[in-house]
């Protein structure tokens, strides 16, 4: 499992280190020397640079380079956050440390979240939840699990809410600070655009900043072949394009759903036929697990029940097939 913790400059914070659960290490130290940020990430995920007693860190799948991250440590403050789109490809968290206070936040999509807590008096940041409740030894918090049953993804403020009493999500699109006492606030670093600009250059701009980040996934495993799911939908569709295009050596999946209504295959044979170099994979029916099933197997720990639950064995059966022909690395349009 993945996972980082940010710790308050002071002695409170390693108070907090003494809890959590090995192994871990330290990621990052602030200027004063105790430890910053911790967890278990893979080797490459934690960058930092510094400049005098300001750090500035960005802990996930991306890869700045020293322009970028040059541009974050000269723009972004613990009390400014970057003007316009955060410049950094892919998708990751960033955060900055000066004397006395840091500053975290996690993607505008909320795929890459902040959560924040109260351990021994001061609050503590990570990017899951439950690593926070084994800290704090919280409770299930009942409210949450009312919600869940009236609304799949609640709406704001109830989005906040965490399966854990007294574990907060931080909204996306908000940065939380911690201060030498512990103390926190959240300030927003992330507000949609107006809605003025035309399709013809908001469409490139979008496919630009998609480009780039498939891109990324691309250079980062030069010598392997890239899966990537390909159901014919706008989402599975575009990134496999744009997998192309950056020159992977490409294997495309599709699912045949047992449902006459299903025309996936249809669109995803189009697809293909503009996709010459790719090597066309498929899941028949008979291979195709039901929704639902597994559910009693042991799987990997999650901060709250998912609803990709449903349909776990079919992700599971969908690896298989990449692993069968070396596959390390899938690309997945899901939720897009």
């Amino acid at each position: 499992m993945q996972w980082f913790v940010a710790v308050p400059d002071c002695p409170a914070g390693l108070r907090v280190l003494e809890d959590l659960r090995p192994p871990w290490s330290v990621l990052v130290r602030h200027a004063s020397g105790r430890p910053w940020l911790v967890g278990r990430v893979p080797t490459g995920h934690c960058q930092e640079l510094s400049t005098g007693d300001r750090r500035v860190a960005v802990i996930g799948r991306a890869r700045p380079d020293a322009a970028v991250l040059d541009r974050l440590l000269a723009s972004l403050s613990v009390d400014h956050g970057v003007p316009g789109p955060s410049p950094v490809a892919g998708s990751a968290h960033v955060a900055v440390s000066e004397p006395g206070r840091f500053r975290l936040h996690g993607t505008a999509s909320g795929l890459r979240r902040v959560y924040a807590a109260r351990v021994h008096g001061v609050t503590v940041a990570a990017d899951r939840a439950d690593v926070l409740a084994g800290l704090s030894a919280a409770g299930t918090d009942e409210r949450w699990l009312a919600v869940q049953l009236i609304a799949d993804g609640p709406p704001h403020p109830l989005d906040r809410l965490t399966p854990w009493t007294g574990v907060l999500a931080v909204p996306p699109g908000d940065a939380l600070t911690v201060d030498a006492e512990g103390g926190s606030a959240q300030a927003r670093w992330w507000s949609p655009p107006k809605p003025d600009r035309p399709l013809t250059t908001g469409a490139p701009a979008l496919r630009s900043a998609l480009a780039e980040a498939v891109a990324l996934r691309v250079a980062a495993t030069p010598a392997s072949t890239l899966g990537c799911d390909l159901s014919g939908g706008m989402d599975s569709t575009a990134l496999a394009f744009l997998a192309n295009d950056a020159g992977a050596p490409l294997h495309t999946l599709t699912l045949e759903f047992r449902d006459p209504a299903n025309d996936d295959t249809r669109w995803a044979d189009l697809a293909r036929s503009h996709l010459p170099d790719a090597v066309a994979l498929d899941l028949p029916q008979d291979r195709l697990p039901g929704q639902y099933a597994n559910l009693g197997r042991p799987r990997t720990p999650t901060d709250a029940p998912s609803g990709a639950l449903r349909g776990r064995a079919v992700l599971e059966a969908s690896s298989a097939r990449y692993r069968e022909h070396g596959i390390g690395l899938q690309l997945a349009g899901h939720g897009g």
